[in-house]
């Protein structure tokens, strides 16, 4: 094959799990049916693209013979492309290791989304059979599998909690670093009030199988109520303090700034800190050099977040779709699920550099449709 030619496709984590089911039925003819799905891909010059965040959802199971039996299917592929890590062995890489490329790349001189894709792609793509991914000892994913469980469950917090709102986004910093501090009996009054409004917001909107939504919010309330804001001087000085804490500089703070903006900027400048080590670049300089809106993975986060329609219920599995959804800068085609196909549907009308980043989005209701809907889009 050739590699300069070919298409990399990443399926949807339920297409994985219902191939590897198939294959593994009683039913010789679905048996057959799996097994020649990846010779399909790969006869139509197609790669599958795998990345640790399939993996995560993969394994996320108590089950484990089903476990074995998926990563014995992925080690049984001949050939497949994969999310590599830039860390040594180079096993499949998460949503930090893309992170860490794109901030590598434009330290590397690329200074537009589309330059730092490419260079980046170069840095996270690599081609092998399915054993060289996963590598000799598969009884260490096994091992990993507790820690896989309770990221799930953390997820879940994640999801309910991250979108929802405590006050206007688009309040200038200035007018909010202008307020005078609240008493700590009157913070104790709004706490309260945040943790009901919040306690509404898991139960009517959060992962069905959060158990105790009012303690979920109570634990989070009171985490927040620990940052003490009435201990600092004046609330200008606390929110520069947890602004230079998160990595962003008083003399960044400017006036037209929302909070909104400021939230985002340091949520960005946090993920710099973490991956700092990967680049073999100090934290500052990724400060100094790494841009938002030169990321292909926050334009496409950025354009997701803003135009994501509505949902009675807000899952786990999100979190995971949403690191999944950055392939779409990476793959050729990204299959994803109904409500992951209609946020990049509303988004992309509305997001022109999100567009000009990512390749085509499906979906499918079945792993054996895609061969034909890729051979639609060659002929």
């Amino acid at each position: 094959m050739d590699l300069l030619k070919s298409s990399l496709v990443a399926l949807d984590s339920s297409h994985w799990a219902d191939l590897i089911k198939a294959a593994t039925s009683p039913s010789s003819a679905m048996r057959a049916k799996a097994r020649a799905f990846p010779a399909q891909l790969l006869a139509q010059g197609c790669v599958p693209l795998l990345c640790w965040h399939h993996f995560e959802e993969l394994l996320a199971i108590e089950d484990d013979a089903i476990v074995d039996a998926r990563l014995a299917f992925i080690e049984s592929l001949p050939f497949i492309a994969w999310i590599q890590s830039l860390d040594e062995p180079h096993g499949f890489g998460a949503i930090t290791d893309v992170v860490a490329a794109e901030a590598m790349a434009i330290c590397d001189g690329a200074d537009t989304p589309l330059a730092v894709r490419d260079q980046a792609r170069a840095r996270l793509v690599r081609f092998g059979s399915g054993l060289d991914a996963i590598g000799p000892d598969r009884w260490v994913w096994h091992l990993l599998r507790p820690d896989i469980l309770e990221r799930n469950i953390c997820s879940r917090t994640i999801t309910a909690i991250a979108p929802v709102k405590f006050m206007d986004g688009s309040t200038p910093v200035r007018a909010l670093m202008a307020q005078s501090l609240r008493s700590a009996d009157e913070v104790k009054v709004q706490f309260a009030a945040m943790t009901r409004m919040l306690t509404g917001e898991i139960a009517r909107h959060g992962d069905r199988r959060i158990e105790n939504p009012q303690d979920l919010a109570a634990t989070f309330c009171a985490d927040t109520a620990q940052l003490a804001p009435w201990s600092s001087a004046s609330v200008g000085e606390f929110v520069i303090g947890v602004a230079e804490a998160q990595g962003v500089r008083a003399e960044e703070i400017t006036p037209e700034m929302t909070v909104d903006q400021l939230g985002e900027l340091g949520v960005f400048r946090s993920k710099l800190r973490i991956i700092a080590e990967k680049t073999g670049h100090t934290v500052d300089e990724l400060w100094q050099r790494v841009r938002m809106d030169q990321c292909p993975h926050w334009i496409i986060e950025d354009g997701l977040g803003r135009y994501r329609p509505a949902l009675a219920e807000r899952r786990g599995s999100d979190l995971n779709d949403g690191y999944l959804a950055v392939l779409a800068a990476y793959a050729d085609h990204l299959y994803v699920d109904k409500r992951k196909a209609e946020n990049f549907r509303q988004a992309s009308g509305k997001a022109p550099a999100l567009n000009a980043l990512i390749g085509r989005i499906w979906k499918a209701a079945h792993y054996a449709d895609i061969p034909q809907q890729l051979a639609e889009v060659a002929a």
